[in-house]
C-alpha cells in the first residue's frame, strides 16, 4: 500500500472551517478533492505531487475548470504552492501561512502531519458527489479523522462522545455526513 502526506498543523488549528457550504459548496468540495489527491501522491521527502489535469480528473471526477477553481482556493489559503513542469502541474503542500519553511525531517520544528492512503483515494474519490452539503462534510470528515489517527496505525483512536465533542463534529451537517461516509 502506497501512502502520501500532508501537513496537518491547519487542520489543527481549525483550518478546515474555511471550506464551508456558504454559496458554493463545489467549489470547496473541488478544493478539497484536489487537496486529497495531491496529498495521495505527494512525495514524502518534498511534500510535491506531480500530476496532470487528465491524471485529477480521473482520481477526482471533477471537470478541468472546477479542478482549476478548486487549485485557487488552496493557493489562496496558502495550503497549496501551484508550478508547472511540462504537461504536468506540482502541487507543494504547505502548512498554511508558512509557505516558504520546509525543514529537514530531523528538525525539531518540522511540521506534524497526516498520511493519506493512495488506494483508497483511487478508489473512493470519484464516487464522492461533487455537489452538496453531505459530501463537502464528508471531505471534512475524512480530513479530520486522517489528522487525528497516528501515521504508526490505519485506526483513529477516539470515541464517539469525545468525536462529538470537536468542533467540528458540532453540526447536523457533520452527523449526517458521517453517516454518508
Amino acid at each position: 500500500m502506497s501512502f502520501g502526506r500532508f501537513p496537518s498543523q491547519w487542520v489543527k488549528s481549525h483550518g478546515l472551517r474555511a471550506f464551508s457550504a456558504g454559496r458554493r459548496p463545489g467549489d470547496q468540495i473541488a478544493a478539497l478533492k484536489l487537496y486529497l489527491a495531491a496529498a495521495a501522491y505527494s512525495d514524502f521527502g518534498s511534500w510535491t505531487a506531480t500530476l496532470s489535469l487528465s491524471a485529477l480528473e480521473d482520481v477526482t471526477s471533477l471537470s478541468r475548470p472546477m479542478l482549476i477553481r478548486g487549485s485557487e482556493i488552496l493557493r489562496e489559503r496558502e495550503l497549496i504552492i501551484k508550478g508547472l513542469s511540462g504537461q504536468t502541474s506540482t502541487y507543494r503542500l504547505t502548512p498554511a501561512g508558512c509557505r516558504y519553511y520546509f525543514p529537514s525531517e530531523d528538525d525539531e520544528l518540522r511540521p506534524t502531519w497526516a498520511k493519506v492512503p493512495q488506494d483508497i483515494i483511487e478508489r473512493v474519490l470519484r464516487d464522492i458527489p461533487n455537489r452538496g452539503r453531505i459530501p463537502l462534510a464528508s471531505l471534512r470528515l475524512y480530513i479530520l479523522l486522517l489528522t487525528m489517527r497516528n501515521n504508526d496505525t490505519s485506526v483513529a483512536n477516539i470515541s464517539y462522545r469525545k468525536f462529538q465533542t470537536t468542533p467540528a463534529f458540532a453540526s447536523l451537517i457533520f452527523r449526517k455526513a458521517f453517516r454518508f461516509s
